[in-house]
Protein backbone atom coordinates (compact mmCIF):
# COMPACT_ATOMS: atom_id res chain seq x y z
CA UNK A 1 0.00 0.00 0.00
CA UNK A 2 2.67 2.56 0.84
CA UNK A 3 2.01 4.65 3.71
CA UNK A 4 3.95 8.04 4.50
CA UNK A 5 6.13 7.59 7.80
CA UNK A 6 4.63 10.70 9.30
CA UNK A 7 1.28 8.54 9.04
CA UNK A 8 2.56 5.55 11.22
CA UNK A 9 4.55 8.28 13.49
CA UNK A 10 1.48 9.91 14.34
CA UNK A 11 -0.98 6.82 14.50
CA UNK A 12 0.96 5.11 16.97
CA UNK A 13 1.80 8.03 18.85
CA UNK A 14 -1.92 9.09 19.02
CA UNK A 15 -2.68 5.49 20.03
CA UNK A 16 -0.07 5.65 22.74
CA UNK A 17 -1.85 8.82 24.13
CA UNK A 18 -4.39 7.43 24.06
CA UNK A 19 -3.91 4.17 25.93
CA UNK A 20 -1.14 4.62 27.92
CA UNK A 21 0.71 1.48 27.16
CA UNK A 22 4.48 2.04 26.79
CA UNK A 23 6.22 0.12 24.13
CA UNK A 24 3.59 -1.42 22.96
CA UNK A 25 3.61 -3.01 19.39
CA UNK A 26 1.69 -1.80 16.42
CA UNK A 27 0.80 -3.92 13.40
CA UNK A 28 -1.47 -3.24 10.51
CA UNK A 29 -3.68 -6.47 11.40
CA UNK A 30 -4.39 -4.87 14.92
CA UNK A 31 -8.11 -4.33 15.74
CA UNK A 32 -7.52 -1.03 17.19
CA UNK A 33 -11.07 -1.13 18.75
CA UNK A 34 -10.77 -4.02 20.48
CA UNK A 35 -7.22 -5.11 20.93
CA UNK A 36 -6.62 -1.37 22.90
CA UNK A 37 -9.93 -0.78 24.24
CA UNK A 38 -10.44 2.62 22.04
CA UNK A 39 -13.68 4.32 23.28
CA UNK A 40 -13.92 6.68 20.61
CA UNK A 41 -12.28 6.27 17.19
CA UNK A 42 -13.64 9.42 15.38
CA UNK A 43 -11.76 11.01 18.12
CA UNK A 44 -8.81 9.46 17.72
CA UNK A 45 -8.63 10.05 14.26
CA UNK A 46 -9.08 13.89 14.10
CA UNK A 47 -6.29 13.98 16.35
CA UNK A 48 -3.90 12.11 14.28
CA UNK A 49 -5.56 14.42 11.09
CA UNK A 50 -4.72 17.78 13.41
CA UNK A 51 -1.49 16.41 14.27
CA UNK A 52 -1.14 16.07 10.29
CA UNK A 53 -2.50 19.27 8.92
CA UNK A 54 -5.31 17.49 7.35
CA UNK A 55 -8.81 17.74 7.27
CA UNK A 56 -10.89 16.67 9.82
CA UNK A 57 -13.02 13.43 8.23
CA UNK A 58 -17.02 13.75 7.77
CA UNK A 59 -19.79 11.23 8.99
CA UNK A 60 -19.53 10.30 5.80
CA UNK A 61 -16.06 9.28 5.79
CA UNK A 62 -16.26 7.20 8.60
CA UNK A 63 -19.68 6.02 7.48
CA UNK A 64 -18.05 4.44 4.36
CA UNK A 65 -14.70 3.23 6.24
CA UNK A 66 -17.35 1.20 8.65
CA UNK A 67 -18.86 -0.10 5.89
CA UNK A 68 -16.09 -1.07 3.59
CA UNK A 69 -14.47 -3.01 6.52
CA UNK A 70 -15.71 -4.59 9.46
CA UNK A 71 -12.33 -4.82 11.57
CA UNK A 72 -11.13 -1.02 11.84
CA UNK A 73 -7.27 -2.13 11.77
CA UNK A 74 -3.97 0.29 11.65
CA UNK A 75 -3.52 -0.44 8.08
CA UNK A 76 -7.38 1.10 7.49
CA UNK A 77 -6.90 3.78 9.87
CA UNK A 78 -3.75 4.51 7.84
CA UNK A 79 -5.93 3.95 4.06
CA UNK A 80 -8.00 6.76 5.32
CA UNK A 81 -5.24 9.29 6.27
CA UNK A 82 -3.62 8.95 3.20
CA UNK A 83 -6.81 9.55 0.97
CA UNK A 84 -7.23 12.68 3.33
CA UNK A 85 -3.60 13.61 2.71
CA UNK A 86 -4.20 13.38 -1.17
CA UNK A 87 -7.10 15.47 -1.10
CA UNK A 88 -6.03 17.94 1.03
CA UNK A 89 -2.69 18.35 -1.44
CA UNK A 90 -4.89 18.64 -3.87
Amino acid sequence: MGFKKRHVEVLYDVLHDSIGIIGFCLHPDDDIIKMYEVADLDELIENMCTKLGLRKPLQEDFDHMQEQFKIITAEVVLTLLKRLDQETSK
